[in-house]
């Protein structure tokens, strides 16, 4: 019995050391993207995206316009947080020539009244934090 309780206790650690608490800095990004799109504000919104993201206007402006049709969701009556979930690293592989650290945010968020869990890759830019994806999940 001891040992189950010391497994357990090692896997809630182990658990506990992978997501982190939100910073301010990410919430306030994540927040000012949520509100950007609620008000059709693309260019706003690209304004966030990191450089190196390969995102700009016209891709967020047709993901979010497709993501409308798909799920009957209207950005324009509101997107809000319900709940930070997780923040943690996230090293991005893709390109041979270098490693690129990045953030991991998920939250649960409502498009008017449908639920979706947002998930952000963030990435450390010069001038701050930066969106260097994003997706939205219906839940």
């Amino acid at each position: 019995m001891k040992r189950l309780l010391a497994l357990l206790f090692a896997i809630v650690i182990a658990l506990s050391s992978c997501s982190g608490e939100v910073p301010g800095e990410a919430k306030s990004l994540t927040e000012n993207l949520l509100s950007l799109l609620s008000e059709d504000d693309f260019e706003g919104a690209s304004a966030l995206l990191d450089s190196e993201s390969g995102l700009g206007e016209n891709n967020i402006r047709s993901y979010i316009y497709a993501l409308e049709a798909e799920t009957d969701c209207d950005f324009s009556n509101g997107a809000r947080i319900v709940e930070y979930g997780s923040y943690s690293e996230y090293t991005d592989e893709s390109s041979a020539d270098e490693e690129r650290e990045l953030h991991k945010l998920k939250a649960d968020i409502k498009v008017g009244t449908i639920p979706f869990l947002l998930t952000l890759l963030i990435v450390d830019a010069d001038d701050g934090p930066a969106v260097y994806d994003v997706t939205f999940e219906m839940k």
